[in-house]
């Protein structure tokens, strides 16, 4: 998997992230249950990545 600082070639490189408002409520959150939402929003990231790939290299 790529890394931020990565280069891919001559293309673009396209980062997508998530940031959370850091308060008491999220750390509980994320200290219990933040294992399977990080999880869940790799895998997001991921298919919105594949899919502006998969347009990006349409050729008409």
């Amino acid at each position: 998997m790529a890394r931020p600082g990565d280069r891919a070639g001559d293309g673009t490189d396209v980062t997508e992230f998530f940031a959370l408002t850091p308060n008491l409520l999220m750390r509980v959150y994320w200290t219990l249950l933040g294992w399977t939402r990080g999880k869940t929003n790799r895998a997001g990231m991921r298919t919105t990545l594949d899919r502006i790939k998969a347009v990006v290299e349409t050729v008409d």
